[in-house]
């Protein structure tokens, strides 16, 4: 099973620590393994990014105190050239929607974090993960079955039965 590299990036410790803590909580319910990083400024994160490093999926606050939220996202976009990194926008603003288009966010939550709106949009980020994963189909008797190729360890095979 993969692990996930999630980053959360805000200048408020005490909202990084609550989403780590909801994050946590969420991918042990959908049973993903994930490395959770905080972040509390747009330039370290920057930097730490141009190091070669990357996130699956990272969780940008908007209102950062120089280099905001719209300009690490274009960063990431335009000067690394990262479409891979899906981005999820929080803020207390709804303001900011049109200026997002161009970071192609995955989604936007609003402060303050509620619960289930941070796993809806977690969900949809594992949907678009699981898109490109690879399985094997096979048919059982009369049913179709489906399995993930990162869950199978052998296969056998007993006159044309798998």
């Amino acid at each position: 099973m993969p692990v996930y590299n999630i980053g959360i990036c805000d200048d408020d410790k005490n909202m990084c620590c609550e989403l780590e803590s909801m994050l946590i909580d969420i991918f042990r319910e959908f049973n993903v393994h994930v490395e959770i990083e905080p972040w509390y400024s747009g330039e370290t994160l920057c930097k730490h990014l141009e190091m070669g490093n990357a996130f699956d999926l990272l969780f940008l606050d908007i209102e950062l105190l120089t280099l905001n939220g719209v300009e690490v996202g274009k960063f990431i976009r335009e000067s690394l050239n990262d479409i891979k990194t899906k981005i999820i926008f929080i803020s207390y603003h709804k303001g900011y929607a049109m200026q997002l288009f161009s970071v192609q966010p995955l989604d936007f939550i609003e402060k303050p974090l509620e619960y289930d709106a941070v796993k809806k949009a977690v969900g949809i980020f594992l949907k678009i993960e699981g898109l490109g994963k690879i399985f094997l189909e096979y048919r059982n008797g009369n049913v179709f079955c489906r399995e993930w190729c990162e869950n199978i360890i052998y296969i056998t095979s007993d006159n044309r039965k798998v």
